[in-house]
């Protein structure tokens, strides 16, 4: 049995870490590594916490030797505020992973910029005359998907090389990559197309999907994918079978 050695304190205050923000968390992503997460805010601020507890639970447990009982103590330091870069983001735009540890995000003149685990902003793409529409990264952060209207362009987050880019019958509002990154979903104007990346002047695969699609997730197999709609309904894609379902009232 797990005893609270602190008086008044709940079992959440022991094993937890929490904060207080000035506006509504809409996303939370962690990079890649898991050393570190970022909270975006509906107010188009971040905000960075470290997994890593400098007073985790493990370290403030003890087990009496005669009695076997375990306690947990409570935290003799507070907790390490979150960090707060200087950055303001496009509220309709998610924030995406970028290589092992850091995030890029959209700024609201345009800028994609580099949020660092420690906090640093680098500016790492300036803005062309279309605007960013749609924005996504692979699960490694190795590359990020820029859709600008009817154009996708592929870039790999190392060097800021433009490894493809797409033109597409519709405009985009909608990305997500495949779990193992050969394939991109992009939806826009109820249609989703699934390219090929690893010959993206390939014809996509393309399907219907009427509603605004606000979010696409894969399966790991890379075979069906599930898209949200805002209309309370989603969608799953069967690739191979080439089928769409629509489920109601969710």
């Amino acid at each position: 049995m797990v005893e609270n050695s602190g008086a008044g304190l709940s079992l959440f205050d022991l094993l937890a870490r929490s904060w207080s923000l000035g506006s509504k968390v809409e996303q939370i992503c962690f990079n890649c590594e898991d050393s570190g997460a970022v909270f975006k805010l509906a107010n188009g601020a971040l905000a960075l916490a470290s997994t890593k507890d400098q007073e985790s639970p493990k370290i403030r447990t003890r087990m009496e030797l005669d009695t076997g009982r375990t306690t947990i103590r409570p935290r003799e330091n507070p907790v390490a505020p979150l960090k707060t870069p200087d950055i303001s983001v496009r509220k309709d735009l998610p924030v995406v992973r970028f290589g092992p540890q850091g995030f890029a995000a959209i700024s609201e003149d345009g800028v994609m910029r580099q949020i660092t685990a420690g906090g640093q902003i680098v500016d790492r793409l300036k803005p062309r005359d279309a605007q960013i529409t749609s924005i996504c990264s692979t699960r490694s952060g190795d590359r990020i998907a820029l859709a600008r209207e009817t154009l996708v362009s592929l870039v790999a987050s190392s060097d800021l090389r433009e490894l493809a880019e797409i033109r597409l019958t519709h405009a985009v509002t909608c990305l997500a990559f495949s779990d193992d990154g050969k394939t991109l979903a992009a939806w826009g104007s109820t249609t989703l197309n699934l390219i090929d990346l690893t010959d993206p002047t390939a014809a996509p695969q393309a399907f219907e999907c009427a509603g605004e699609i606000t979010e696409i997730s894969w399966r790991d197999t890379g075979t069906h994918l599930c898209c949200a709609s805002a209309d309370n309904s989603f969608y799953v894609i069967d690739r191979t079978a080439g089928t769409t379902q629509r489920v109601e009232g969710y």
